[in-house]
């Protein structure tokens, strides 16, 4: 009981407001108070209590303004660090529109000094060509002029020989007035001249056939009347155009083309062509032996002697060579030469029966038949020709697509 008196007495708090007592017994408590001081405790408590609850607002509002500058203090940090990546971004983009400005105008510049080198390539190119022209054109004035001089040589010669020849045969004539018997045992055989353009190894008579045929069409035809383009087949090939017709078009035109080159001061000049081209077609040797030979066919077809179906297989050469097919006309000249034969010649072959006791046996391949192409050598002659002059357009009039080229 004592304990708990002692418990009590501790909890009571005196204070000026209000005043408590334990009883002796230790089991009541006597609460007595003034009531004008308890209303002015209320007071205070209450004014105790708003001074608490405005200074927890106080706090809050002081946290908030702090939240609030914490926020301010990132949202600034954020737009220095968008500005710094902008401003990192700008030059950025400044240094590479500064690189390709740099790069375009090196570019520029390379494509300039390109530019130049190639001008100066061209014209050192121009230089040399018009060096070379220049020299050609010497060369060729050099040639004419040594020609010139050989021919007045050969002139003077040919008048010297025929001055001693009359002379000779004047000295025989006035010996053979003084002594008509003697002068004629002594006399030696005469010499026969000839003109120079006519005049070979064999004389007139001695010539083969074919040989005199060709002379006798290279004095008739007339090359001047080459035209200077290739017409088209239906402006040559009319109802009333003889037969050939195309194909004597064709060979008057490359022969008319084929000199037209041979004349320039640089021939084939820029066409492209190979070496073993330019060295056959550059040759004016090869030009007069092709006119030679295909003066044949001009005065056969004038005559209407030519092989019709020569003239056929020709006809369709060059009406491919005229569409710049040269791998068909080649393919056409083929099967007009060859055809579809299998044997150009007869052959026999040996087989022995083997443990028979028969002999040998002998087998024979005979000859295909002579095709019209195999049976006249001179048109053989004027059909390969003619293969030249195609092979010449595909120099001078060359397909845009190579692969249909023949090769030659």
């Amino acid at each position: 009981k004592e304990e708990v008196k002692e418990e009590v007495k501790d909890e009571v708090k005196h204070s000026d407001v209000a005043d408590a007592t334990v009883d002796d017994d230790g089991d009541e408590v006597e609460l007595s108070c003034d009531l004008e001081a308890l209303a002015v405790a209320k007071q205070k408590l209450h004014a105790a209590a708003a001074a608490d609850a405005a200074n927890r607002e106080r706090k809050r509002a002081e946290d908030a303004a702090a939240k609030e500058k914490e926020a301010l203090k990132k949202a600034e940090e954020a737009a220095a660090r968008d500005r710094r990546m902008n401003e990192e971004a700008d030059r950025i983009i400044k240094r590479e529109a500064q690189r390709r400005a740099a790069e375009e105008a090196a570019g520029r510049e390379r494509a300039r000094r390109a530019s130049e080198r190639l001008r100066e390539e061209q014209e050192q190119i121009q230089r040399d060509n018009e060096a070379e022209l220049k020299r050609r054109i010497a060369q060729k004035a050099a040639l004419n002029g040594r020609e010139l001089r050989e021919a007045i040589t050969r002139k003077r010669d040919a008048d010297k020989a025929m001055r001693e020849a009359v002379d000779k045969v004047s000295e025989m004539a006035k010996k053979l007035k003084q002594s008509p018997a003697t002068a004629k045992r002594k006399a030696p055989p005469p010499k026969q001249h000839s003109d120079s353009a006519e005049s070979g190894s064999d004389s007139e008579d001695s010539l083969s056939s074919t040989e005199r045929e060709r002379r006798e069409a290279m004095r008739k035809v007339d090359w001047s009347r080459a035209h200077p383009e290739l017409l088209p087949r239906d402006q040559v090939v009319t109802p009333t155009a003889p037969v050939g017709a195309f194909v004597e078009h064709f060979v008057r035109y490359t022969i008319g083309a084929w000199r037209r080159e041979l004349d320039k001061a640089i021939p084939f000049d820029g066409m492209g062509l190979g070496e073993m081209d330019r060295r056959v077609f550059g040759d004016r040797q090869v030009l007069q032996n092709v006119e030679k030979v295909v003066s044949v066919l001009i005065l056969q077809l004038g005559k209407k002697q030519a092989n019709e179906t020569i003239v056929k297989g020709l006809d369709k050469m060059v009406t491919l060579a005229a569409e710049r097919e040269y791998q068909e006309a080649h393919q056409a000249y083929m099967e007009m030469a060859l055809g579809n034969k299998k044997w150009n010649n007869t052959v026999s072959t040996y087989a022995g029966t083997v443990c028979q006791n028969k002999g040998g046996r002998t087998y024979l391949t005979v000859m295909d038949k002579l095709r019209d192409f195999d049976k006249d050598p001179v048109a053989q002659k004027y059909s390969q020709c003619v293969r030249k002059l195609v092979q010449f357009a595909q120099c001078i009039r060359p397909n845009e697509n190579i692969s249909k080229h023949a090769l030659t």
